[in-house]
């Protein structure tokens, strides 16, 4: 099999993994890093505590 065409299909179902993550989590972190060759690193977790709303609702970017 072409290795062009090899790798387009694991991006593909890279893309669909990721895409099922997202639908399953409700608070996602997204972290973009450069790497050491000009590459873009895109790690997706599920949000850690510090991360969220608080309960209060004394979020700075609310409507209010």
């Amino acid at each position: 099999m072409n290795s062009k065409l090899k790798n387009k299909r694991k991006k593909r179902i890279a893309l669909q993994d990721i895409d099922l993550y997202c639908q399953s989590v409700e608070n996602l972190l997204v972290t973009i890093n450069d790497s050491h060759r000009g590459k873009k690193r895109i790690k997706i977790e599920e949000a850690p505590e510090e991360y969220l709303p608080p309960d209060d609702h004394s979020w700075p970017f609310s409507d209010n």
